[in-house]
């Protein structure tokens, strides 16, 4: 990709302006965007490609529905064509349109027909239990997940999830990558959307899960580790703290170092950048609508690696003989993006929804 990526199209900067992104990483005087929202679905590396979230998009053809049934990014949704999915895990099959209204639920209306604008497992109804449900139109994504669904698997050492998955595939994405964005050490990877717990279970001191905003980066000199770096920004209480860095093992497919970076929007971390209109991450269970944003700069990045590589690699069984992450950020492309909800222990019921992703580097 030559330099002409510093260059917008005309319609991208008419977004950015209604968007109001007053992005801060220190220096930065322009954007490219790897992902914007539009009033039909999505711009993806600044138009490359674009989608149309409409009906039957979830279960039509071709399918943009993805069961995640492993650790690691080698695999649907992030190995699909570019686009965006509904990917979950530990959550039956999804593979029927919801004819009912799950707004009660997830806090997200779509339009009508229901059926055609959701993917479903199948169980329960409004009127029983309300079975698992994934809603899309346009840019906003609604979830359900129900404990009493055959096959949901919530509870330790299990957890379930369900996320707007976007896959970047052979999109070339390199965040950080100097010979496009410049040799500012304040570049950065910023991630943005709106988020609302519609139903939290707020005060249920056994409940356990998060909403997260996270980018899947891959480390493309050689060894092929990874790294699910990852926003907080909403908890049902404070019974969860988030391992700032962990280390899963081997990607079952790769034999390479899964590796993780976690931080509450709004905490003071050395591995991620709060944006100072941001909401910071709830404890409370809350709900409502609220808009989370942060960033990752090249020292932010570089700081999450030294830790990862230096102290949580070895000592953490089944990653201590793994290669070690490259410590350059041109190294690492963006190959996926996720912004869900996840959940375990207790976590009988959950339900939300997200819209407006928003995906840039600031240089």
């Amino acid at each position: 990709m030559a330099k002409r990526i510093r260059v917008l199209s005309a319609a991208l900067i008419a977004t950015y302006a209604a968007l109001l992104l007053a992005t801060t990483p220190a220096g930065a005087t322009s954007w490219y965007p790897w992902y914007a929202p539009t009033s039909t679905g999505a711009s993806i590396t600044n138009g490359n490609v674009t989608t149309t979230v409409g009906p039957n998009y979830l279960l039509g053809t071709p399918n943009h529905t993805a069961h995640i049934t492993q650790a690691g990014i080698n695999q649907a949704p992030w190995t699909s064509p570019v686009g965006d999915y509904c990917g979950y895990y530990n959550v039956p099959t999804l593979n029927q349109g919801n004819p009912y209204s799950w707004k009660a639920f997830s806090g997200f209306d779509t339009p009508t027909p229901y059926a055609q604008y959701s993917a479903w497992d199948g169980a329960g109804s409004p009127f029983a239990w309300p079975g698992s449900t994934c809603q899309a139109s346009a840019n906003t994504w609604g979830y359900w997940i129900d404990w009493q669904d055959p096959g949901v698997q919530c509870e330790l050492p299990h957890s379930c999830g369900m996320t707007h998955a976007v896959s970047l595939n052979q999109q070339n994405a390199f965040p950080w990558f100097e010979y496009w964005f410049g040799t500012n050490p304040g570049r950065a990877l910023v991630l943005q959307a709106n988020f609302d717990a519609a139903n939290a279970w707020a005060g249920n001191t056994r409940l356990e899960g998060w909403a997260f905003l996270c980018a899947e980066l891959q480390d493309t000199y050689g060894n092929g580790d990874t790294i699910e770096y990852c926003m907080d920004q909403w908890q049902p209480n404070t019974n969860y703290k988030p391992q700032a860095l962990t280390c899963s093992g081997a990607d079952p497919t790769t034999g390479k170092a899964f590796t993780g970076v976690t931080v509450p929007l709004g905490s003071n971390s050395s591995y991620v950048s709060t944006e100072p209109w941001s909401q910071s991450a709830i404890t409370d269970g809350s709900t409502g609508n609220h808009t989370f944003a942060g960033y990752i700069t090249t020292t932010n990045l570089q700081s999450a690696i030294s830790d990862l590589n230096n102290t949580v690699m070895p000592q953490t069984p089944g990653c201590t003989s793994l290669p070690r992450l490259s410590t350059n950020p041109d190294n690492y492309q963006l190959v996926g993006i996720s912004d869900g909800i996840e959940a375990w222990h207790g976590t009988y019921q959950i339900g939300g929804n997200a819209s407006s992703l928003y995906v840039e580097t600031a240089y």
